[in-house]
């Protein structure tokens, strides 16, 4: 796997150790970059390295950020659940956008259609590596920013 998608919803957790416009507005500097555990479900296996896509659910819903993954999951405390368990991966964010930019999931299924944008209900979602080059092109095209290797 080389992509993931991974989700947030604001309406059930806003738990970003700084609030989420003030990281946004820091990103438009290309250089800065923003370190965070993020949940990838019950996924045993991600590698170092994956791209992260961040989905943004809820009253809003579309692509919102990329970053990529710097450690292998581990297990931890539900966010929202201590009686469950999930696996984390910290994930460096290279590109978190204002809300008002997101990349609309009606253009993400139009664009990227291998993906089931609509059913993405918890991180931890591959992207089919027939689908990441389309995707890099609409974020480019939406956002201006390339993704660097």
């Amino acid at each position: 796997m080389s992509a993931l998608i991974i989700c947030w919803n604001r309406d059930k957790w806003d738990g970003w150790d700084t609030p989420y416009e003030a990281i946004a507005e820091a990103m438009r500097d290309p250089a800065f970059r923003y370190v965070c555990r993020w949940s990838v479900g019950a996924r045993r296996t991600v590698t170092v390295g994956t791209d992260a896509w961040l989905l943004r659910q809820g009253r809003i819903r579309g692509l919102i950020g990329h970053g990529r993954v710097l450690t292998e999951p581990v297990e931890g405390p539900h966010f929202t659940d201590p009686g469950k368990t999930r696996r984390y991966v910290l994930v460096e964010f290279d590109t978190l956008l204002d809300e008002s930019d997101v990349i609309p999931a009606d253009l993400l299924q139009a664009v990227v259609p291998q993906v089931a944008w609509a059913f993405q209900f918890q991180s931890g979602n591959s992207v089919p590596g027939d689908a990441e080059s389309q995707l890099l092109e609409l974020w480019t095209d939406a956002t201006g920013r390339a993704i660097m290797d």
